[in-house]
């Protein structure tokens, strides 16, 4: 078996793979959970903090803050 053939039955597999996932998620059985989930309530209250202090790695640094992290942005 070459290389080819190889990566070809990895593709086919993988094709069928998502194809059966697909249809599970979106089968009739699955629409009662989905329900659910739709009407499940939201958090009040946000759980992240932003960021507000950082190490200096340059003087030319200048501080964003971001909510999930920082970003650095060097002039």
């Amino acid at each position: 078996m070459d290389t080819g053939t190889f990566r070809g039955l990895i593709t086919l597999i993988l094709i069928f793979a998502f194809i059966g996932i697909a249809l599970w998620a979106y089968s009739k059985r699955r629409k009662p959970d989905f329900d659910e989930a739709a009407n499940l309530p939201l958090p009040t209250t946000m759980s992240y903090r932003p960021v507000t202090s950082t190490l200096r790695v340059n003087a030319t640094a200048k501080r964003i803050p971001a909510t999930t992290g920082e970003i650095r942005i060097y002039e």
